[in-house]
Parts: structure tokens; C-alpha cells; sequence
């Protein structure tokens, strides 16, 4: 599979290992693939939870919303990903989305008030959100 071998975005793994907050991935690949590539770089055991295929994402999000009674942070590449969270906003969630650069640049987030990061290097996005919140 391909998944495995992709490159993890700048400072993201670092962002993983060290905050301080519970930590879930929540993809549309298939469970093995997705496990794989984090056995890959080493970064299972920081996760809580793994969901992916065929959990839908604003489940999920909904869900781990209600689990902790906290707001949610969700970092996606598509723009599925940003439905999601819309949706599960919808649906009585508190996620904030931050878009992440996609390798290929495709820019997928035109046109919508979505902070977009291209790594976790300098804050994952969390000073976007501020702003927006002001």
C-alpha cells in the first residue's frame, strides 16, 4: 500500500509526541493501512483511538466531542474533511477545522474561511484560530 510511505508533514509528529491533550486519528483509509503507516513512524501509542474505514468522520467527531465535553481541533487535507466537521458542527459538535497543505498543493480550501497551514512547525494552526475566534 501506498499510505505507509507517505511523508508525514513537517513538525507534525512532534505536535503528536508532546501536546499535552488526548489525541485520535480519524481517516476514510482502511484500518490497516492507516495503522501501518503510523506503526511506520512510530506514532501509535500516542493516539487514544484509531478510527478509520468505515467510520464516518463526523461521527466520530461528534461523538469525541460528547466523550470529553471539549472542544474539538481537526486538521484535514480535503475537503471531505472540512464537510465533516462542518457537519458534526451541525450537529451540535464544537470543531474547529485547520486545513493542511496538501503534498501536491492542490489548494482545496478556496474560497472558505478555513485556516490553512502548510506544517505544524510554527503553532499547527492554533494562532489562525484565535484570530478567527476575536
Amino acid at each position: 500500500t501506498l499510505l505507509p510511505s507517505a511523508p508525514v508533514t513537517p513538525g507534525v509528529s512532534e505536535l503528536i509526541r508532546n501536546a499535552p491533550c488526548a489525541k485520535y486519528v480519524c481517516s476514510n483509509a482502511p484500518q490497516e493501512e492507516v495503522c501501518e503507516q503510523l506503526d511506520h513512524h512510530e506514532l501509535t501509542s500516542s493516539f487514544e483511538e484509531i478510527f478509520a474505514h468505515p467510520h464516518r468522520k463526523a461521527d466520530v467527531l461528534v461523538d469525541l466531542g460528547k466523550r470529553h465535553n471539549k472542544e474539538i481541533v481537526f486538521w484535514g487535507d480535503t475537503i471531505r474533511d472540512y464537510q465533516a466537521a462542518v457537519e458534526a458542527q451541525d450537529r451540535g459538535g464544537i470543531v474547529h477545522f485547520v486545513g493542511v497543505e496538501r503534498y501536491d498543493k492542490a489548494d482545496v480550501f478556496v474560497g472558505l474561511a478555513v485556516p490553512v497551514i502548510t506544517d505544524f512547525m510554527t503553532g499547527a494552526g492554533f494562532n489562525e484560530l484565535a484570530k478567527q475566534k476575536q
